[in-house]
């Protein structure tokens, strides 16, 4: 089967059915043409300047249904800073430290969103990033950490 290079915005559907038309069945053909929204979520509500920060990410296609996707995290010279997957299908994770100059792309080169790119939220100058180191029946170890120390 060809698929068409261009789709205008709407999806692929693959319709099924029996030689009478009693059974007609549509599947959804997802397309790396189609486009991907990503949604960030650092860890504790901040990504703030000169802390390293976990950041969470959402990643759904137009139509509202979780996808898997892949890439790379840009600095503003296009310069590789690490990589990203989805851990399950829809939500992923990666640690990034900023300075607080430099402007960050979340770039998909999976096959899913192929090519698109995104910015990434720039860091608050200053602020408290807490982050739980880990967690057991008595106690919850935290970190606390300030922008300026």
């Amino acid at each position: 089967m060809t698929i068409p290079a261009k789709t205008n915005g709407e999806p692929f559907i693959c319709l099924l059915s029996d030689t009478k038309d009693k059974l007609k069945h549509e599947v959804f053909l997802p397309s790396n043409l189609d486009s991907v929204m990503i949604r960030f979520f650092p860890e504790g509500e901040s990504f703030i300047a000169g802390i390293g920060a976990k950041i969470g990410f959402t990643a759904f296609n137009k139509w509202g249904l979780p996808v898997d996707v892949e890439g790379t995290i840009l600095d503003q010279d296009g310069k590789f800073v690490t990589s990203f997957k989805t851990l399950t299908k829809g939500i992923g994770l990666f640690s990034l430290m900023s300075d607080g100059k430099q402007k960050y792309k979340f770039k998909i080169s999976g096959k899913t969103g192929q090519n698109q790119s995104f910015d990434i939220p720039a860091p608050k100058p200053d602020g408290l990033a807490l982050s739980i180191v880990k967690n057991d029946a008595e106690f919850i170890p935290i970190n606390l950490a300030f922008a300026d120390k």
